[in-house]
């Protein structure tokens, strides 16, 4: 499995409820993505970032679909490039599940 981080900064002066608004409108189109087990829309404490924390079965797929939907999707919206960083995840715990996937 692999994490990927993406992070960018948001406009000065953002109502942070418009952002989450805008996070929940594009949600949908990360259902059913190849390789996507999971995805979380971030933003910082102090509202000048945002990002998205993704959990991917291979990195391939985590590569072509950031580079191609989400890097464009975030340079449309928030005319800013994200930075994208890449992990090797060994273990996940899952509390709802009750599941530890490797």
């Amino acid at each position: 499995m692999v994490t990927a981080i993406t992070r960018f900064k948001l406009p000065e002066n953002v109502n942070i409820e418009e952002v989450k608004r805008s996070f929940l409108e594009v949600a949908p189109k990360f259902r059913g993505v190849e390789g996507l087990i999971r995805k979380q829309f971030i933003v910082s404490g102090n509202g000048s970032e945002g990002g998205g924390i993704y959990l991917w079965h291979d990195r391939a797929s985590a590569e072509r679909f950031l580079n191609e939907v989400v890097v464009r999707m975030i340079e449309e919206a928030y005319h800013v490039t994200p930075t994208v960083e890449f992990f090797d995840t060994a273990v996940v715990v899952d509390n709802e599940t009750g599941e530890i996937l490797t």
